[in-house]
């Protein structure tokens, strides 16, 4: 399942394209669904999650988490067809790696506590937006996911694999730093710092996100946070459409947008149809205040049509 795994994040890395054949986005998001276990999560071998290929599969399917398309396929360890969004099987995959977490917040794998593990999943959370400090699913027993790892920190900077010897691992010895586990903990805390600093996430190669488009993200995700289950239907209408004149690149990058979906499903409102009907604008104002009066004009535009149509 790797494999499917990490194509779909190399073709994501910077919006490439397959040149030919049978692999595309939406057959590789199939496989990756197809290979979940019955417990969540998936696995390298076998039919119990590891923490690892459960939180690689989350990193190639963040983003598509904001996505409602729906996936019809058979979940080979149920062996029954299902339909499900990304967003469904990533809260199923979540709740399986935070019942995986120990006491200490590291993770053990095959058997053996160790900290690439603990790497991966914190790297997964930054690709969905999750700050991986904070959220309550992964402190256990007051530890966070950095306390996990930095528990496997040397004197001489490096970390050990693990403290306890593996023997389907003969290389890492229990007292020495690593360098494969060097690598995982240095790329995975260049991802809680991107995090930190509003950047784009670890595997996302593209240009930076420009002032007016954080901007654009930020208002949204504002209005977004005052949505309440009484919201009104003309306001819940307009976030979607600010929502979907975002590139498509750039949604997953919206937080809180299954709150603003769930709300607008209980208003009765149809998000297939805004989706289809909105006009992408793309971010090339120079300023916020210049793209907000560009988004009035598209706005009056808008109901002006809505108008007319009735």
């Amino acid at each position: 399942i790797n494999g499917p795994i990490w194509a779909l994040i190399a073709l994501d890395s910077n919006t490439y394209e397959p040149a030919e054949g049978d692999v595309t986005r939406e057959a590789l998001i199939q496989c990756i669904l197809d290979a979940q276990l019955e417990d969540g999560g998936w696995a390298f071998s076998g039919d119990v999650s590891d923490p690892d290929m459960t939180a690689m599969a989350l990193q190639a399917l963040a983003p598509y988490y904001n996505s409602e398309k729906k996936y019809t396929y058979k979940q080979k360890s149920l062996g029954q067809e299902v339909t499900k969004a990304v967003y469904q099987v990533t809260e199923e995959a979540l709740d399986c790696l935070s019942a995986m977490q120990l006491d200490t917040g590291d993770f053990a794998s095959w058997g053996t506590e160790n900290v690439e593990s603990t790497d991966q999943v914190v790297v997964a959370l930054c690709c969905l937006g999750i700050d991986p400090l904070k959220d309550e699913r992964f402190i256990k027993n007051g530890k966070t996911l950095l306390d996990g790892i930095l528990k496997y920190r040397m004197s001489d900077g490096g970390f050990v694999h693990s403290y306890a010897y593996d023997p389907d691992n003969p290389t890492s010895h229990p007292d020495k730093s690593n360098s494969m586990a060097g690598e995982q903990t240095l790329y995975t805390m260049a991802a809680l710092w991107r995090q930190s600093m509003g950047m784009r996430t670890l595997y996302d190669f593209r240009e930076e996100q420009s002032n007016a488009l954080k901007q654009r993200i930020s208002d949204l995700e504002t209005g977004i946070s005052a949505v309440t289950a009484s919201a009104d239907r003309t306001a819940l209408e307009e976030l979607l459409t600010a929502f979907y004149s975002l590139p498509e690149g750039e949604r997953s990058y919206v937080k809180g947008y299954r709150r603003l979906s769930e709300a607008a499903v209980s208003a009765g409102i149809d998000i297939d149809r805004i989706a289809d009907t909105t006009e992408v604008i793309e971010s090339l104002y120079k300023s916020p205040a210049e793209f907000v009066a560009a988004l009035m004009t598209f706005l009056t535009n808008r109901i002006r049509r809505n108008k007319e149509n009735r």
